[in-house]
This record gives C-alpha cells, sequence and structure tokens, in this order.
C-alpha cells in the first residue's frame, strides 16, 4: 500500500512538469497470473499452480504522431507458484550382505518434491503502441527485470527401494540462491482508454531467460529443462 501511494505520487508531480505536451506520464496497478513454466513437462511424474499477484509501477511515454507511442515505465511485479516432482534415479547402497561382511547393492530411490516459489522483480518495460482506433490500441515490446528478494523453500521425501531395508529421508533446501537476478522477455497486449486519460490494459509476458542458472538443475540429477516466467496481467491506469 504505501509503494502504491508513493508511485501515485510521482506520477503527479512528473506530470505536472510535462503538462499538455508529447510526453505524458502515468501509473497503473493491478493483478498478474502465471508462474515458472518448464519447456517440456511429463504430466504423470510433475505438475504445477500458478500463482496470483500484484503489478504497479509509473510510466512516461512520447507521441510518435496520431498512430504510434513509445511506452517505458519502472514497477514492481510479484511472481511464483507452488511445483511438485516424482524423480526416480537408480543408486548404490552399502549393505550388510552377511554377518560381518559389507558390500554395496544395486537399487533406486523414488522422491518426492514439493515446492513453492515466491519472487519480487524490479521491472522495466519498454513497448510501442500502436492505435487501431478512437479508444484501442495493440502494444508490444521487450522487459527487463531485477531479482530483488524472494524465497524457493521445498522438501524431498526420498524413499530408497521398496522402503523395508533403509529408512526414508526428508530434506528441506531453499534454490533462491539458484536463481538468475536478471529476466528478459517479450510482451504482447493491448489497451482501451476511456476519457480523462483512465485506461484497462491486458498484456501476456514470456520469458526468455531460465529461472535457474544453467548447470544447476543437472547437478542435481534431473533433467536439464529450463523454466521461463509466463504471465497474463491485468491492470487499470490513468495517463495524465
Amino acid at each position: 500500500m504505501r509503494i502504491g501511494i508513493i508511485i501515485l505520487c510521482m506520477a503527479a508531480c512528473f506530470s505536472s512538469s510535462w503538462g499538455q505536451s508529447r510526453h505524458h506520464v502515468g501509473a497503473w496497478g493491478g493483478i498478474q497470473y502465471g508462474g515458472p513454466i518448464p519447456s517440456k513437462v511429463d504430466p504423470d511424474s510433475s505438475g504445477g499452480k500458478a500463482a496470483l499477484g500484484p503489478s504497479l509501477g509509473v510510466f512516461w511515454s512520447m507521441d510518435l504522431g496520431e498512430k504510434w507511442r513509445l511506452n517505458a515505465g519502472l514497477g514492481y511485479a510479484f511472481k511464483g507458484a507452488e511445483y511438485w516432482q516424482t524423480v526416480r534415479q537408480d543408486t548404490m547402497m552399502p549393505m550388510e550382505i552377511l554377518p560381518g561382511m559389507h558390500d554395496t547393492v544395486p537399487t533406486y530411490y523414488v522422491a518426492d518434491v514439493k515446492g513453492k516459489i515466491s519472487l519480487h522483480y524490479l521491472e522495466v518495460p519498454l513497448t510501442l503502441q500502436y492505435k487501431l482506433g478512437k479508444s484501442m490500441w495493440l502494444e508490444g515490446g521487450l522487459y527487463g527485470a531485477f531479482l530483488l528478494a524472494g524465497k524457493d523453500p521445498g522438501t524431498s521425501d526420498i524413499q530408497i527401494g521398496d522402503g523395508t531395508l533403509f529408512p526414508d529421508t526428508v530434506l528441506v533446501f531453499d534454490n533462491f540462491r539458484e536463481m538468475n537476478r536478471v529476466d528478459v522477455g517479450f510482451s504482447l497486449g493491448g489497451m482501451y482508454c476511456f476519457k480523462q486519460g483512465l485506461f484497462i490494459e491486458l498484456k501476456a509476458q514470456r520469458s526468455i531467460r531460465g529461472l535457474y542458472r544453467k548447470g544447476f538443475l543437472s547437478e542435481q540429477g534431473l533433467e536439464e529443462i529450463p523454466l521461463y516466467h509466463t504471465q497474463m496481467c491485468l491492470s487499470l491506469g490513468w495517463r495524465f
């Protein structure tokens, strides 16, 4: 709430300077729905649940004529998801074959992994907007995002073999340190402008950079499948 008040005050101050020129400022606030989606997924062994979070910020725009407009912004966005995955791997385990005689035997383990991602980003969108009619605009462009804070905690419940010879093990982890701090992606959407500066905007975002650093998943014995932030954003805004 405090962040929203500060952003609105900034937009109001800027608008008094620009006036009715080709340059304008404004603010937006809304919600976005989505999460980091893998490039491929096995529904029999993994799944996830998208997250709903806030998105708000300020923007500056410049008219490039009657039909075109350049738009740049600075905002905050929450991104996250819940996920689960079952992993089966072959392994070797030490075992007492006969009294006083030890050896390693081939077996396997099954790990049930569950986690919840919560991330806070500073986003810098840059879009080009095209006027379709009296009130409709199409927009497309790029965004850069910088990871400010967050967490990625979870548990891995490991069962070795059929669970009769070795005890189950529960591991607790937090993968936040393994995440890329900078994200880059595309955005595409449109807006409807009402009178006196009010508008409603709907857009989709898709990252082109993986969530985790390259090599992290393979180090955990998992297939190196990148996860990309994918969101739908709905917001209301005011253009001064």
